[in-house]
């Protein structure tokens, strides 16, 4: 059954709770929503051993959609987390995140005292994501956009 929490911005997130023991926070990717941990069976079989929450990021899922960049910043996502970690009643949880779920996850080690451990599972952002990276993607972009102003965008396909 949908729970919601509401951010220190008034921000009402949704999530979860099945099983018990330690609290296991489930965060997802973005464009995907708090179901795909069911969908895999991953909530059910946690639950077996843990307290387990799936949330739904702001702006995903049934959570509240704001419209201001302002509201999604790393320091409201962070708080969106510990505002579930608060509703569910846990001082210290652990935290499993995929795509930018892990990315969060990454930034809540990095800021939080009461992460006991964490699944960074398909983040796609760290060392790799350096200047000459970005400068590669760059370029790549340019050159599709170029080749579609000319009319040869099929040579990417």
């Amino acid at each position: 059954m949908t729970q919601f929490a509401t951010s220190r911005d008034g921000t009402r997130i949704a999530y979860d709770v099945s099983g018990s023991g330690p609290l296991l926070l489930l965060v997802h990717g973005l464009g995907t929503e708090r179901g795909v941990w069911h969908d895999a069976g991953h909530v059910e079989r946690l639950s077996q051993s843990f307290t387990v929450a799936p949330l739904d990021l702001r702006g995903h899922g049934e959570s509240d959609k704001p419209t201001s960049a302002d509201a999604y910043t790393a320091d409201k996502l962070l708080d969106d987390i510990s505002t579930i970690a608060d509703a569910c009643g846990a001082e210290r949880f652990l935290n499993w995140g995929y795509s930018f779920g892990a990315t969060i996850g990454l930034q809540v080690a990095a800021s939080s005292a009461r992460l006991a451990r964490a699944v960074i599972a398909g983040s796609y952002f760290g060392r790799h994501a350096d200047e000459e990276w970005l400068r590669q993607g760059i370029e790549q972009a340019e050159a599709v956009i170029q080749a579609q102003e000319e009319g040869r965008l099929a040579e990417f396909a």
